[in-house]
C-alpha cells in the first residue's frame, strides 16, 4: 500500500493529514487517538442501532448473500424464546420458526432465492410453535453496496390477531350470506352511493338475475320493475330502495317483477335508511315479499265475500253496499232504476228434476241477465230465484220499461239443460223513482211490485205506481 493510498483510507474514517511514520512517534499516537475515538463513537453507534433493532415490534433479522442468518432482533428471538447466539450462522428456513412446517421452510427457501435475484419478495407464512400458531407477514429486501449484492434484510410482522380478526369477520360474512339466502323473502341494500351491496338468493330469483353493478337509475329497466298495474314502469324516485336511501321510511309498497320470460310477480316492499352510531347515512335496506298468491287467495276471498258462489253476481251484501255508495255526494255513478226479478214456477223444476237441474237453470238466467244489459249496470242475486238489477243512468223511465221488457224476453227463450229443454218465466217488479230512499227501502218496495206482477198473471214487467 503506498502511502497515498493510506492517507485516502485514513481520511474516509475521519482522520486529519498524511499517516505517520515511525520517525513521528507523536503522530502516530495522535492518529492512533483518533482511531480509538472513531471505534468508540462506532461502537456506541452500533449500540444504539442494536438497541433500537431490538426494540422495535417487527420481527427483523439479517441474511448473508446464501441466505444464513446473520442478525437477529429480540421481538423475533422473543416469538421462539431462543438465544441469539444459537442462531447465528443457520440457514434461515431451518431455523426454529419455521423447523415444524416443511412446506414453509420449502417456501421461505424458494423466496430467499427469488430476492437473491433482485427482487423485494412478500408472503405470508403459519409458524407452528409448541404452544401456538403465529401467521407472520414477511418481506425479503435485497441490500446492496456499491451496485453489488451483499445480503438480505428480513422484515416480519405478527398478524395472528389480524387474521384471526380477518378470518372471524370472513365466517360472520359467510353466517350472514347463508343466514340471507334461507330467508323466503327477498333482502336488497345498497350503500350510501347506491351501489347495490346485498342480494340475496330469494332476490336473484325473484328478478332471475344476479346483482350488478349499476346506478339507482338504471335498477327499474335492469330488474324489469313495475308499478301495481303491472305496466307502467317505475320511475327511479318510485323503487322502493330508492326511497329508503333518500330518507323515507317505506312499509308495505306494491310493485311488480315481470321479467321478460317469466309469469309477473307482486311484490310488497318494506325498508329504511340505515345510518351510523354518528347518524351519517350508511345506506338502505328494503326486503320483499312475494304476494301473488296472497293477493290472488285475498281477491278470491274477497270476490266469494260479495259474489254469489253459484253464478257469480254480486250478493245482496254487495248489492245493498253499492247502492249506498251510490247515494254518496261526489259519486258519479247515476242509478235511474231497480228490477226485482222472481223465476215463475222455479219450484216445480227443482221438484221435478231435482236441485241440480234447478241450478243450471239459475246459471242460465244469471248470463242471460248480464247479456241483455249494459256493462255499466248491475246484477245481482239476492238468494233462490230472486234477482235484482240495478240500472245505470242516465235512463228515462220509458227506456227502464224496455230493459225490463228485453231481460223478460231473453229469459223466454228455451233453456237447455241435462233433463232436457225446459221454459221459463219470470215477473219483474220495476223502481224508477229512487230519490230519498235507503236500499232496502228500494229492494222492499220493487218486492211488492214484483209480486204485484206475480197476481196479475206472471210473465210480465210491473212498473211502480206514481
Amino acid at each position: 500500500m503506498t502511502p497515498a493510498d493510506l492517507t485516502h483510507r485514513l481520511r474516509r474514517l475521519g482522520l486529519q493529514g498524511p499517516p505517520a511514520t515511525l520517525d513521528d512517534p507523536q503522530g502516530l499516537l495522535r492518529q492512533l487517538e483518533q482511531t480509538v475515538q472513531l471505534l468508540e463513537d462506532a461502537t456506541e453507534t452500533l449500540t444504539a442501532v442494536q438497541v433500537a433493532y431490538d426494540h422495535t415490534a417487527s420481527l427483523l433479522a439479517v441474511l448473508s448473500v446464501d441466505g444464513r442468518l446473520l442478525n437477529v432482533n429480540r421481538a423475533a428471538l422473543d416469538l421462539i424464546q431462543a438465544a441469539r447466539e444459537d442462531l447465528i450462522g443457520q440457514p434461515f428456513w431451518t431455523t426454529p420458526w419455521w423447523r415444524s412446517s416443511p412446506a414453509a421452510q420449502q417456501q421461505l427457501q424458494q423466496d430467499i432465492g427469488r430476492a437473491a435475484g433482485g427482487a423485494v419478495i412478500s408472503g405470508v407464512l403459519h409458524l407452528h410453535l409448541a404452544d401456538r400458531t403465529v401467521t407472520v407477514e414477511y418481506h425479503l429486501i435485497p441490500v446492496r453496496r456499491q451496485g453489488q449484492f451483499t445480503g438480505l434484510l428480513v422484515e416480519g410482522r405478527n398478524v395472528t390477531e389480524h387474521a384471526r380478526l380477518v378470518e372471524t369477520l370472513h365466517q360472520e360474512r359467510a353466517f350472514l350470506n347463508a343466514v340471507l339466502d334461507h330467508m323466503q323473502d327477498g333482502v336488497v341494500a345498497c350503500d350510501a352511493h347506491g351501489t347495490l351491496t346485498v342480494f340475496n338468493r330469494a332476490t336473484q330469483d325473484m328478478h332471475g338475475l344476479p346483482q350488478r353493478p349499476l346506478s339507482p337509475e338504471d335498477w327499474s329497466g335492469a330488474y324489469d320493475l313495475f308499478q301495481a298495474d303491472g305496466h307502467t314502469p317505475l320511475r327511479p324516485e318510485q323503487i322502493p330502495l330508492y326511497r329508503a336511501l333518500h330518507g323515507e321510511a317505506v312499509q308495505d309498497s306494491l310493485m311488480v317483477i315481470r321479467p321478460a320470460a317469466r309469469a309477473p310477480l307482486l311484490i310488497s316492499a318494506s325498508g329504511q335508511p340505515l345510518r351510523g352510531e354518528d347518524g351519517s347515512l350508511l345506506g338502505a335496506a328494503v326486503v320483499m315479499r312475494d304476494v301473488t298468491d296472497e293477493q290472488a287467495s285475498r281477491a278470491q276471498l274477497e270476490h266469494a265475500a260479495t259474489h254469489d258462489a253459484l253464478t257469480g253476481l254480486l250478493n245482496r251484501a254487495a248489492l245493498t253496499g253499492a247502492l249506498h255508495s251510490s247515494q254518496k255526494p261526489g259519486r258519479h255513478r247515476d242509478v235511474a232504476a231497480l228490477l226485482f226479478l222472481d223465476l215463475d214456477g222455479f219450484k216445480s223444476i227443482n221438484d221435478a228434476h231435482g236441485h241440480h237441474v234447478g241450478d243450471e237453470v239459475l246459471q242460465v238466467v244469471a248470463r242471460r241477465l248480464t247479456s241483455n244489459l249494459y256493462g255499466g249496470d248491475l246484477v245481482a242475486r239476492l238468494g233462490g230465484d230472486e234477482f235484482v238489477a240495478v240500472l245505470a243512468g242516465p235512463c228515462t223511465a220509458t227506456q227502464a220499461q224496455m230493459a225490463a221488457e228485453r231481460v223478460l224476453a231473453g229469459l223466454r227463450a228455451p233453456v237447455m239443460s241435462s233433463a232436457g229443454t225446459l221454459h221459463l218465466s219470470a215477473s219483474i217488479g220495476l223502481v224508477t223513482d229512487l230519490r230519498g230512499a235507503s236500499p232496502d227501502e228500494l229492494l222492499d218496495r220493487a218486492d211488492r211490485v214484483m209480486y204485484q206482477a206475480k197476481k196479475a198473471g206472471k210473465n210480465r214487467v210491473v212498473p211502480e205506481e206514481p
